[in-house]
């Protein structure tokens, strides 16, 4: 049985796109990893770039526009192949996927508008929507999407259904930054401040955060929120609600707060985690990425802290330390392998 089903990825021109590779197996009849990718025949339209161990893929857009200008295979860890359609087209001025899509189904999206003032409309599968400089609009539609505004003074609408995540990211800024999430249909004002170079943006319908480079501060509501660090040393509080939290690269100080919150690591060179109010039996640490077992992972206690040395790559030396304040022991199932 081939276990992968083939996709459709809409990417905009002159653009380097990012996507996870979940984009791609969210729709195969069992969501396996991607051991391996390739551009079909020979493409001069772009290139492709694959990491295996943080499950993602970079694609190049560097010519020529319309459906199916690219393809690419991946294959699975059970040997199933499927094929992914690239469509690129030019989302500056602006560009409205549900209607590019209309009558038919997509897998994901990563749309640039570049400079100006621009509205980009995403539709119903996860989406990238990036303004670019000047005063933008973004609108997420349904599926988790990722708004990122860029300079200028913008409004994002991440619009989602029921159940999905929609971050407002940051990842652009020139300095680190103070955030707290507010969850709400109405609109939210946040002035990122001269040093971030962001300007002032209006959002709402928005679940989670993505952070800079920089050290930020990032807080949660009060529901379950996704919040992701980025580089930095930052330091995460995820307040109430069922949280997911990414520390990223850096020495970052984690808080997942009341609600049952899982700190998530993937990707390599991610330094030192404190992470203060874990409770064994209640929230998790997600280390799937990996594909290791909890025989890698050594505990030793001082100081009511409890330090987690981690050997994410079997070749016999930690890579990842996490702390854990007021812990005294964890066991496997506060881990997610």
């Amino acid at each position: 049985m081939n276990s992968a089903v083939n996709d459709k990825l809409v990417v905009s021109t002159n653009t380097i796109a990012t996507f996870s590779t979940s984009v791609l197996t969210g729709n195969d009849l069992q969501q396996l990893a991607v051991v391996a990718m390739a551009i079909s025949g020979s493409s001069s339209n772009g290139a492709l770039a694959f990491d295996k161990l943080s499950q993602t893929f970079t694609y190049s857009s560097t010519s020529g526009t319309g459906a199916a200008v690219d393809t690419l295979t991946y294959t699975l860890s059970d040997g199933s192949t499927g094929t992914v359609s690239l469509d690129v087209v030019n989302a500056n001025p602006g560009f409205d996927l549900k209607a590019y899509v209309a009558g038919g189904s997509y897998q994901g999206a990563y749309l640039d508008a570049a400079g100006g003032n621009d509205t980009v409309n995403g539709a119903s599968a996860s989406d990238t929507l990036i303004g670019g400089d000047g005063n933008d609009t973004l609108v997420g539609d349904t599926g988790s999407d990722i708004l990122r505004g860029g300079a200028g003074n913008d409004t994002l609408d991440g619009q989602g259904a029921n159940g999905d995540f929609d971050l407002i990211d940051f990842s652009d800024g020139n300095a680190g930054l103070n955030f707290t999430l507010v969850q709400s249909a109405s609109n939210t004002t946040f002035v990122s401040g001269a040093a971030v170079g962001l300007g002032t943006d209006t959002y709402r319908n928005m679940e989670g955060v993505i952070g800079t480079n920089f050290a930020d501060i990032l807080n949660g509501s009060s529901s379950a929120d996704i919040l992701k660090g980025g580089g930095g040393n930052d330091t995460i509080n995820g307040n109430d609600g069922d949280d997911f939290i990414y520390g990223g690269a850096g020495d970052d100080n984690l808080n997942g707060g009341l609600g049952k919150d899982t700190f998530v690591y993937e990707g390599s060179g991610l330094g030192t985690d404190t992470i203060t109010g874990f409770i064994s039996g209640t929230d998790k640490i997600d280390l799937k990425i990996y594909g290791i077992s909890f025989a890698d992972v050594q505990s030793t206690s001082a100081n009511n802290v409890l330090t987690l040395a981690i050997d994410t790559d079997h070749n016999g030396t930690s890579d990842l330390i996490i702390k854990l304040n007021a812990t005294s022991a964890v066991s496997a199932s506060d881990f997610i392998f």
